[in-house]
């Protein structure tokens, strides 16, 4: 995993993207839409450490269909060790209706930097809500 870049607010760290795509010109796309508000890490396919996604992660942002571990089966990976970072998957394959996926939400490509930003602050929003109860 390659750290893009860390922003800090307040002095406080903001939080940490990790973006998974196997398309080095769409990492680097979408990190640039992210790495002014997030710390985003990138990675070229699911198989991150879980280690890392648990302690360092607060929100995954991962392509669908991609060599090596595909989005799906890092989901799976995430749900049989009980691992609650917030997913957002994004495929150029446009789900249907019947998408049964535990992921917080689902893009179809092409995706604009302003919709990234939207999806990612408000899984950062929600966790943040969560760790205050």
């Amino acid at each position: 995993m390659d750290v893009i870049e860390s922003v800090e607010e307040g002095g406080q760290p903001a939080p940490k993207v990790l973006l998974i795509d196997d398309e080095p010109d769409i990492r680097e796309l979408y990190a640039a839409h992210l790495k002014q508000e997030y710390r985003v890490l990138t990675a070229s396919s699911g198989d991150v450490s879980l280690e890392v996604i648990r302690d360092e992660i607060d929100v995954i942002l991962s392509d669908r269909h991609m060599s090596g571990t595909s989005g799906d089966e890092l989901l799976e990976r995430l749900h049989d060790h009980d691992i609650d970072t917030p997913v957002i998957l994004v495929s150029a394959i446009d789900p249907g209706e019947n998408l049964e996926l535990p992921c917080q939400a689902y893009l179809t490509k092409p995706v604009s930097g302003t919709e990234l930003r939207r999806h990612v602050a408000a899984q950062t929003t929600q966790a943040s809500a969560r760790a205050g109860d």
